[in-house]
């Protein structure tokens, strides 16, 4: 059982570690435009990332699980997380649609209703003495922040996929750069893989798996995240070598001399 766990967490460690360096650039780009965008994409992944991820399966593992110190831990990694499922919902809102008050309305009723959700699995958390009689409890607040990770991945991904059949057209009378392009198809492609990652989730929820703890959530985590980080670098901190790859590919072929 050592094996396999240490099979699924290894991928994880790594999915984590690029979603951390990715925060990290965003947060050092944010501190020099000083846009809310980076600043808020950024700080959510390190608020998932590096703190809420990590905490909550400390919270969950041995010796701490079903331990008053255990449910502690996994409710402030849970706040965490929380927060940067909020910010994805800001992140959202002002790249794409800063001018829409339902927009902002929907990012705001995102952020109250994941606080509601963390309050009641505080509650939840503390209403067994083991491990077992936690988790049936917890499980629907669980499922509700996997719920609300979904919205905001699959909300960001349906816009950016928009804005870059868009641009498409503009790409082909050479109105706008290929990179600026790819960025927008990529971000599609990472929201259309976070809500497969999260409906596995919730099916290994409601299977009575331990997400934070068994080896197939941890490793369809980190697979899939894997996959993710990579669209993220590339959108966010792409090579010179993949952009000039990008631009090359755009331009137009030479005319035959015949046709000349």
């Amino acid at each position: 059982m050592a094996d396999v766990n240490l099979f699924g967490a290894i991928p994880l460690a790594i999915f984590l570690i690029i979603a951390v360096a990715v925060g990290i650039r965003l947060l050092l780009l944010a501190r020099r435009t000083h846009e809310l965008p980076e600043l808020a994409i950024g700080a959510g992944l390190l608020l998932i990332a590096l703190v809420g991820f990590p905490i909550e399966i400390v919270g969950r593992v041995p010796p701490h699980a079903g331990t008053d110190l255990g449910s502690v831990l996994f409710a402030i990694g849970f706040l965490a997380s929380s927060a940067g499922v909020a910010l994805f919902f800001v992140f959202t809102w002002k790249v794409f649609r800063p001018a829409s008050r339902l927009a902002a309305g929907a990012a705001t009723g995102a952020g109250v209703a994941l606080l509601v959700n963390w309050v009641g699995l505080v509650h939840a958390e503390f209403q067994g003495g083991t491990l077992a009689e936690i988790l049936p409890r917890t499980r629907p607040w669980a499922i509700g922040e996997v719920v609300a990770l979904m919205a905001a991945f699959a909300w960001s991904g349906a816009e950016s996929l928009h804005y870059y059949g868009m641009l498409r057209r503009r790409l082909a009378l050479g109105l706008v750069d290929p990179v600026i392009v790819n960025r927008f198809l990529l971000w599609g492609i990472s929201g259309c893989l976070l809500p497969v990652l999260s409906l596995a989730i919730v099916f290994f929820l409601l299977a009575g798996m331990v997400v934070m703890r068994d080896p197939i959530p941890l490793a369809t985590i980190a697979v899939i995240g894997t996959a993710m980080s990579a669209t993220w670098l590339l959108t966010f901190l792409p090579p010179d070598r993949y952009q000039r790859f990008l631009r090359e590919r755009a331009r137009p072929e030479p005319a035959p001399a015949s046709a000349r």
